[in-house]
């Protein structure tokens, strides 16, 4: 540990603290303070500690507990001098942010006897040595993440309340504190899904730590990019790296990228070769910034800067849509989207839209009784007029945007778990309590798809449905296939509903698009092409009776399917859905797959979609493509 000294008019601190802490590590420092100034009885020192990364499950500070980890005290070098420790919350409009653990982030320390000029104390945290105890507590440790090409911080905020009234003077000087990776783990390659024969192919790889924390300036000229063949497991060829990429041209088939000259883990990738192979492009439909009210409460630095950075730089995505909370629209900046953050929404996501390379589509999640739901716009946002009213329920967003190009998306964690509504926030009782569906009865152009997974959350498929996640209990009739059951048309997307600036590091969205434009990724969206995942890009492609997902065709009773997936992994099953129901199950082994199967329907109206397992666990689907069956026909 080191020492630096900073001088103020108050006096003089001396702060003890490691500068950089490996991820993970162990976090433990102190602030030696000496007055200058007396202090009157009452004054304090606050501190408040940044968020390591959202929603940790235990107390970023405890002062009422001496042996957990994150343990606060002070002590005066003088006998007579008093001090006290607490704790508070942060400030928040969101009462289930004050709710979490790790909102704990405030602490305050009152000079209860004050301070004479000269006099000094000591303000500790954390640390397995504590106060007349030798090593016998457990260590604080700092969160996974460090993101950033230009470094990951911790970043204290120091203010002091001199003459005990509470009027607080911040200072800024205690020490930043570098988060870094661990030592190299893993690699992840990443490449297009599917190639043409004979065209060059861009392949990426990105070296991480076991968190997958990116390790940017490591050297990769001693490995080798491997060329396997699906089908038959055959190396096709290797290829030298250079500087995290290389590239390759194959022949029609099916191929794993890998590299076979390490022995440290290797997430692979699948393309898919083949004459006038389409354009698959992978992104995240819903991720959060600090432009966020309740995420900048509890904020890991999350910029849009950051976020749209990290899209390319780390999780190599296609496209992005940035999308921020509110509750409706208005100058109340502590829980909703006013102008100004409207505005710099707008900015910040034409700024790093580069056509061809990262499509940026921004928007809103709208908190309504109905439930939460992501709205997303076609163009920039400065086409698109402020609401600047009170919106009820998003049946409102339709109207006020009726005839514009403009998907809204539900998101239907809200009353996971049977919890009415969500964590009994203040900002929900409006809306009153449960779930409704007459909510859901009125349907839109606008709404087309659904969100199947959230890494913040988990699966919402159907009632149920096992996951060790927040939302595997979902109230009844509020799941997809709840709803595709009652006649909705929606697709699915997957997404990481992250709050910490790292887009894409769970739920991803495939879409079959003509082009990376703003245009193209968003009608594709919008016609429902996609492939949800949990994680892998998996390259799926289903057809009915010649149709492709998202789309509807007519039958006089017979559904031809035709199913074909290339996973990272070997599969473990493959499910065929008819209305719900598991029509087909394919066990396997493979990582390359072609079903074809028959179904009989009766007149009516059907859907099929599929899901895949891999073997780590993972899961895939791809979009429902209908069926209208004629009346009179009999299965």
């Amino acid at each position: 540990m080191e020492t630096i000294i900073k001088e103020a008019d108050i006096g003089r601190f001396e702060f003890t603290l490691n500068t950089e802490i490996v991820v993970g590590g162990e976090l433990e420092w102190k602030v030696r303070f000496t007055a200058s100034q007396p202090f009157a009885p009452g004054g304090h020192i606050r501190i408040t500690v940044p968020a390591y990364q959202h929603q940790r499950s235990e107390e970023y500070l405890q002062a009422y507990d001496y042996w957990m980890p994150n343990y606060l005290w002070a002590l005066g070098d003088e006998e007579s001098t008093r001090v006290d420790v607490h704790v508070e919350k942060i400030d928040t409009a969101f009462g289930h942010i004050q709710r979490w653990n790790d909102s704990c982030r405030v602490g305050v320390v009152t000079l209860e006897s004050g301070l004479r000029a000269g006099e000094t104390i000591t303000i500790n945290f954390g640390g397995i040595d504590r106060p007349w105890l030798e090593g016998d507590c457990a260590p604080s440790r700092v969160g996974q993440l460090a993101l950033h090409r230009e470094g990951t911080y911790l970043h204290y905020q120091l203010a002091v309340d001199q003459h005990g009234n509470g009027d607080y003077q911040a200072y800024d000087l205690f020490p930043s504190i570098r988060l870094v990776p661990e030592e190299m783990a893993k690699f992840q390659v990443t490449a297009p899904g599917y190639s043409n024969p004979g065209e060059t192919v861009d392949v990426a790889i990105l070296p991480t730590d076991r968190f997958g924390n990116p390790l940017f300036d490591h050297a990769l000229d001693h490995l080798k990019l491997a060329v396997f063949c699906l089908k038959s497991g055959q190396l096709v060829c290797r290829r030298d790296i250079n500087i995290q990429s290389s590239n390759i041209d194959l022949e029609p088939g099916a191929y794993r990228l890998t590299i076979d000259s390490t022995d440290l883990h290797v997430d692979d990738a699948v393309i898919i070769c083949q004459e006038n192979a389409p354009k698959l492009f992978w992104g995240d439909t819903h991720i959060h910034s600090n432009l966020t009210a309740n995420i900048r409460d509890n904020d890991f630095e999350a910029t849009p800067e950051r976020v749209y950075t990290y899209a390319t730089e780390v999780a190599k995505l296609d496209f992005i849509c940035l999308t921020e909370q509110t509750f409706t629209f208005n100058e109340d900046l502590s829980v909703n989207i006013d102008r100004a953050t409207w505005q710099k929404m707008g900015e910040e996501c034409d700024r790093f839209y580069k056509p061809g390379k990262l499509v940026t589509l921004t928007g809103f999640e709208l908190h309504c009784r109905r439930g939460d739901t992501v709205c997303v716009f076609r163009g920039s946002l400065k086409d698109f007029d402020y609401p600047g009213y009170e919106f009820e329920i998003l049946h409102d967003v339709w109207s006020f945007y009726k005839d514009q190009p403009m998907m809204t998306i539900p998101h239907l964690h809200r009353f996971c778990n049977g919890r009415n509504p969500k964590y009994f926030d203040t900002q929900d009782v409006k809306f009153e309590a449960g779930f409704e569906l007459a909510n859901w009865e009125p349907d839109s152009e606008h709404e087309r798809l659904v969100e199947v997974y959230s890494a913040q959350w988990g699966r919402f498929e159907y009632e149920g449905n096992p996951m060790p996640l927040k939302a595997r209990n979902n109230v009844k009739n509020n799941t997809v296939v709840d709803f595709l059951n009652r006649g909705k048309k929606w697709g699915f997307v997957a997404n990481s509903d992250g709050h910490d600036g790292n887009p894409g590091y769970g739920g991803i969205t495939g879409v079959y698009a003509d082009s990376l434009t703003r245009e193209g990724i968003f009608d594709a969206l919008q016609d429902r092409q996609t492939i949800a995942t949990t994680h892998p890009r998996m390259v799926m492609k289903l057809a009915v009776n010649g149709t492709t997902s998202g789309k509807t065709t007519k039958s006089t009773g017979t559904a031809d399917i035709a199913f074909t997936v290339a996973a990272p992994r070997p599969l473990r099953r493959v499910e065929i859905i008819h209305n719900g129901e598991i029509c087909q199950r394919v066990d396997t082994d493979q990582q390359y797959l072609e079903v074809n199967l028959t179904e009989n329907c009766p007149a009516g109206q059907h859907y099929f979609y599929v899901r895949c397992f891999q073997d780590d666990g993972h899961i895939g689907w791809v979009s429902p493509v209908w069926i209208d069956v004629s009346p009179g026909h009999t299965a």
